[in-house]
């Protein structure tokens, strides 16, 4: 393994978008650190890569393991630092707001916020060695709220106002910050969006089911659709890799006509108008 590869870490990289970014970027020529959730998904990203991949095993909620990564990649990159982190992990779990269990909105703050910020504070003095960037995936749904997405979009925005503060924070060490909000990509988060959004509404009490039943099956069968007809996880990518690449890297990137288009209207109607455009969409009403 080359002393002189610039190093990037992505979290995340099990599964999607992360996992996508990982392959294309080691063939790019970068070493590439890989966080995976069990020792199973690193020997498999082993197996379908050449050698600069290097997998570590991350809970980006457990901040032992974040400890360890941290040694594991210094120990490696030495004075070189890091050339670039990728917070990439997250998870998107559906329910009505007014019956989401507190802890399932706990734990995809943990997860989506909490993290994520704890993360970028343990890897920056790596990323000041290496004059670094960070890049933040968020979603469009750090722009624009969905229903029945509410504890997730909430995520989202707040990860729309760290990168903000990140980036002017970190302006003067010369340390760029952006975030990638995607719209639908075809990835696993579709399904595992979905079947945790109904493990979650099964187990909730009679009135949830009365008054959301039908709404919540509309709103998932359309989630499945917009899976199937997604353009694949590659568009982000390389939206990831211009960030990685070009000397300026833009504050927010939509990848997409589509989702510049959503980003576009959002700003320029008015509230209840484009809450009856997504409600239509979402077959919510």
């Amino acid at each position: 393994m080359s002393e002189n590869l610039k190093s990037v870490l992505i979290t995340g990289t099990s599964s999607g978008i992360g996992r996508a970014c990982a392959i294309e970027l080691e063939k790019k020529g970068y070493r590439v650190f890989a966080t995976v959730r069990n020792e199973k998904d690193a020997r498999k990203l082993k197996e379908e890569t050449s050698g600069n991949v290097v997998p570590v095993v991350l809970d980006v909620t457990n901040t032992e393991l974040i400890k360890n990564a941290y040694k594991t990649v210094s120990e490696i990159v030495g004075e070189n630092g890091l050339y670039a982190l990728i917070n990439n992990a997250g998870i998107a779990v559906g329910s009505p707001l007014e019956f989401v269990p507190v802890e399932q909105i706990r734990y995809q703050f943990e997860v989506n916020v909490i993290g994520q910020i704890v993360l970028t504070q343990t890897f920056l003095p790596l990323i000041r060695k290496g004059k670094g960037r960070i890049i933040n995936i968020g979603s469009n749904n750090g722009i624009i709220s969905i229903p029945f997405l509410g504890v997730y979009c909430a995520t989202k925005f707040s990860m729309e106002s760290i990168t903000d503060c990140f980036r002017m924070e970190l302006k003067k060490w010369g340390i760029t910050v952006s975030i990638i909000d995607p719209y639908a990509v075809q990835t696993s988060i579709w399904e595992k969006c979905i079947n945790a959004t109904l493990e979650t509404f099964n187990k909730s009490n009679n009135d949830a089911h009365l008054y959301y039943r039908d709404t919540i099956h509309n709103v998932l069968k359309t989630a499945v659709s917009m899976g199937k007809n997604s353009p694949s996880a590659e568009i982000v990518v390389k939206t990831i890799c211009h960030a990685l690449t070009t000397k300026e890297p833009k504050a927010r990137y939509f990848p997409g006509l589509e989702n510049k288009f959503l980003y576009f209207i959002s700003k320029f109607i008015g509230k209840k108008t484009l809450d009856r455009i997504i409600c239509k969409q979402m077959g919510a009403i």
